[in-house]
């Protein structure tokens, strides 16, 4: 469970479902941990570090495009249409929507003729070309360390709080003018490495 999002509604919970709530509660950023705090002190709290696999997705210059939805269903739905103009552009040939988990059933039931991947990024397997994504999605990390022409959508009047920020230059756009321009031209790293991984997680292997 998200508990950025949904922390009010799980603790409003408990007083009717007591015994279903778990007795520890495993937690892997500062904002749920933040959050909890404030609802609930009963629960055995422990931070830990998110640990995920690297993807192999296959890159492969077919035109066809990723998109990643954000949480914020407002900013996915643009980006979705600027994808659209771009296909009716013939920029990109095709593409395939992977919604955040948190709203998914609503795309699914909003837009009828595009092509879902509601599975788990990891278990992705179709070649593509370009992943394109929102503002804030943590996700973008994940591919920006493939190598993957990756672009992100930061909305007019929008703050960047994209994790890619400080990181690489000409992957930002707010419209599609400004996308078809930026797919013309190459991606500059301003870093070597951007993502970091311990293969011993100690806080993992601590657990009792």
């Amino acid at each position: 469970m998200d508990y950025r999002i949904y922390t009010s509604i799980f603790f409003s919970k408990k007083k009717n479902f007591k015994k279903f709530f778990p007795s520890k509660i495993l937690i892997n950023d500062n904002i749920s941990l933040r959050n909890i705090n404030s609802y609930d002190k009963s629960f055995k709290l422990i931070k830990v570090k998110s640990f995920e696999n690297k993807l192999k997705i296959i890159k492969k210059k077919n035109k066809k495009a990723l998109i990643i939805g954000d949480i914020n269903i407002e900013n996915t739905t643009k980006l979705i249409n600027v994808v659209n103009e771009l296909k009716k552009n013939k920029i990109i040939s095709d593409f395939i929507f992977k919604p955040h988990p948190s709203n998914q059933y609503y795309f699914v039931n909003k837009f009828k003729n595009i092509n879902f991947f509601l599975k788990k990024i990891d278990e992705f397997k179709q070649k593509i070309h370009y992943v394109l994504c929102v503002n804030s999605t943590t996700a973008a990390i994940r591919f920006a360390e493939m190598n993957n022409d990756i672009f992100v959508y930061i909305p007019k009047e929008s703050i960047n709080l994209s994790p890619l920020k400080n990181y690489y230059n000409n992957i930002f756009f707010n419209d599609l003018l400004s996308l078809k321009k930026l797919i013309k031209l190459k991606r500059k790293n301003t870093r070597e490495n951007i993502y970091f991984r311990k293969l011993s997680n100690k806080s993992w292997l601590d657990l009792k």
